[in-house]
């Protein structure tokens, strides 16, 4: 193989080889960081999820208690208070925009599973719900309730959508009222978040599949400079050395004119 073609090659791989590696740390630098930023906010809006339920049923307890308190007072019954209590949890909403993930309303039942209030199914109400199951078969009264005596806790269940069939995972937070014997908790569906996070994940592969298609553009644009200038380089020093070696031949074979100079034609190490 000839020296030119030989220079060419190692142009050109050399580059090509550069080029790949770039692309692999690239790749590899934008998977990572893609993972660490749905990891950070895949568990930002959890936190979130679980802090919003929160408070909704710490606010219902409050509620309660001021009820609670006004009849310890005298200023009303026990009876009564506990009457316009189960009134309010009954009709009280939040989430009132459609775009809300959550159910908008609470729920109630006594420590023996009886339930008080229940949105949309008034002739559940009073019915014992102890051995309620979900879809996967927990029974989830008896888990909210579990989590309400033990100071309040998060119940992972699944459970269909006001005015559906289908059972969609669902967490819930559940408080228990001691004076009134109820267990009052609310809960918000997870796959609208699993739905964003699936979302995101998409917008910022597809914005990594952009920019890593611009950056194989550039970099098979500086590949063919690559070629090109190894052919440049190549073709210059393999005309100084056929010149060289074509006046050594002449010589050689004493055809050669002694007091004739090599012709310089760059100003390089293989010139002087």
């Amino acid at each position: 193989m000839k020296l030119k073609w030989k220079i060419v090659i190692f142009f050109c791989s050399s580059a090509f080889v550069f080029n790949c590696f770039l692309l692999f740390v690239y790749n590899s630098f934008s998977t990572k960081t893609n993972k660490e930023i749905l990891t950070q906010f895949d568990s930002q809006l959890r936190t979130s999820f679980d802090l919003y339920i929160r408070y909704e049923v710490e606010t219902a307890y409050t509620m309660l208690q001021q009820l609670e308190k006004l009849s310890a007072d005298g200023v009303i019954s026990t009876d009564e208070a506990k009457t316009i209590g189960t009134h309010l949890l009954r009709n009280i909403r939040y989430g009132l925009n459609k775009t809300d993930v959550t159910d908008g309303y609470f729920f109630a039942d006594t420590k023996e599973g009886t339930n008080v209030v229940l949105y949309g199914k008034k002739e559940v109400e009073g019915k014992n719900r102890n051995d309620l199951q979900d879809a996967k078969g927990k029974y989830l009264i008896r888990e909210l309730r579990a989590q309400a005596l033990n100071g309040g806790g998060f119940t992972d269940y699944y459970f269909p959508k006001m005015g559906q069939d289908a059972a969609l995972p669902k967490r819930g937070y559940s408080l228990y009222h001691q004076a009134f014997d109820m267990v009052i908790g609310t809960g918000a569906y997870t796959n609208d978040i699993d739905e964003l996070l699936a979302k995101i994940k998409k917008e910022r592969n597809a914005s990594s599949g952009r920019t890593l298609l611009i950056m194989s553009t550039i970099m098979v644009i500086g590949l063919g400079i690559m070629i090109l200038l190894g052919f440049f380089v190549a073709h210059t020093i393999s005309l100084q050395i056929n010149s060289t070696s074509k006046m050594l031949k002449d010589i050689s074979e004493g055809e050669g004119d002694l007091t004739k100079r090599l012709k310089i034609i760059n100003n390089d190490e293989i010139s002087d």
